[in-house]
């Protein structure tokens, strides 16, 4: 069967199924529905679902026996039977060839589809979700985060492993990571399917560097780490070093306690869910300060797309397959992080530099283009091993 791309072999219909809606803003897994969902289009005739509970903010049916699930499944409270039921009844009508089940917290909708209709699904991971509860236990930043719950998020990924058509994630780096959890016996069934953005021809021409800016949902865990970080430690740093640079974190779900530190912080700004963070971005230094993490980080992408240089922890860049002094500028340590604004601020043939080779390795590896390669050749697969 050939897809519309023309040559490669593959399913001609895909259903892509996500716990959100493709527009919503917040956060790096809509961006990633948004680009597989285009990159699907290249090659298939592809129709979205958003997966979410059938009463949003009301008492839903599936509510009742969240606490018994609970035990058994660390994703319960994403699973509604109503939503499910729909879901089950889309497949059944619309009869796809592939059903690509984004984020593991679906794995329960994607069993039924399995099981009920024959059509093969995909499990999408945004992030080897063990390791990631793992490093999040490890650090203490909620108590959600125990080790029953770790080797809860575990055994799914041993169940999906086991059944799945195929599984993608978003770098080679996971890829590894994942195979060395549960074998290398998976090795032929999991893809890399990266984590991708628009990427465009020509950067539009450099401007002064007018603050420094950290971005991301702020309510996750990871992310709100790193902003204490930077209010604590590296703000008051950099005051000290350079006076009229200010500090602007934005980004959705913001903590209140983020919002009080803006009134007692000289120099630091916090913009709650803006609209739209291109601007913030382009007239700064992205940094990146993360000390745990899955995935990759759009946060780097998006700097990439917009000609901000970017300063970061190894953490911060992992599964980009970035170089420091190339790419990025690399740092750990609070004073660290100074040093390399400073740099940047002072030397502008390396901030042009940095801008340049971090925008060709966007175009190169991480572009709605590369995407579009990688996500042919995995359906190419699958319909192969089929």
């Amino acid at each position: 069967m050939s897809g519309r791309s023309g040559g490669t072999a593959g399913p001609e219909r895909v259903l892509l199924a996500a716990p959100g809606e493709l527009s919503d803003s917040r956060g790096g897994a809509p961006m990633r529905w948004r680009a597989l969902h285009a990159a699907l289009s290249a090659h298939a005739t592809i129709d979205y679902l958003p997966v979410t509970c059938a009463a949003p903010g009301r008492t839903c049916p599936h509510r009742a026996g969240s606490t018994r699930q609970a035990r058994d499944d660390p994703f319960a409270k994403s699973y509604c039977p109503v939503q499910s039921d729909d879901l089950l009844a889309r497949v059944t009508a619309g009869k796809p060839d592939l059903v690509i089940s984004s984020e593991l917290r679906l794995h329960r909708y994607a069993e039924r589809i399995r099981r009920l209709t024959g059509v093969p699904v995909v499990d999408d991971m945004h992030n080897v979700e063990f390791a990631l509860r793992r490093e999040l236990e490890s650090e203490r930043l909620s108590e959600r985060y125990t080790p029953e719950h770790a080797q809860q998020v575990f055994d799914v990924e041993e169940k999906v492993l086991a059944e799945a058509a195929g599984v993608w994630v978003c770098s080679e780096r996971d890829r590894e990571l994942l195979l060395s959890l549960h074998g290398s016996r998976h090795a032929d069934l999991v893809r890399v399917a990266s984590n991708a953005i628009p990427a465009p021809a020509v950067l539009a021409a450099a401007g002064g560097i007018e603050s420094v800016v950290f971005t991301g949902r702020l309510g996750y865990e990871p992310n709100s780490q790193a902003v204490r970080l930077l209010i604590e430690e590296i703000v008051p740093r950099l005051r000290r070093a350079h006076p009229g640079l200010p500090v602007v974190i934005a980004g959705a779900r913001c903590p209140e306690w983020v919002l009080r530190a803006a009134g007692t912080t000289p120099g630091l700004r916090v913009i709650a869910d803006p609209p739209d963070l291109s601007e913030v971005i382009r007239r700064g230094v992205m940094v990146v300060p993360l000390r745990v993490g899955g995935g990759t980080r759009f946060k780097v992408l998006e700097a990439f797309a917009l000609g901000a240089p970017v300063v970061s922890t190894a953490k911060g860049v992992e599964g980009l397959d970035l170089a420091d002094g190339c790419h990025y500028l690399r740092a750990e340590r609070p004073e660290e992080f100074v040093e390399a604004i400073g740099r940047i601020l002072a030397d502008g043939g390396l901030a042009a530099r940095l801008r340049a080779g971090g925008h060709e390795h966007l175009r190169r590896r991480f572009s709605y283009e590369a995407l579009t390669g990688q996500v042919g050749a995995a359906l190419a697969a699958l319909r192969g091993a089929s």
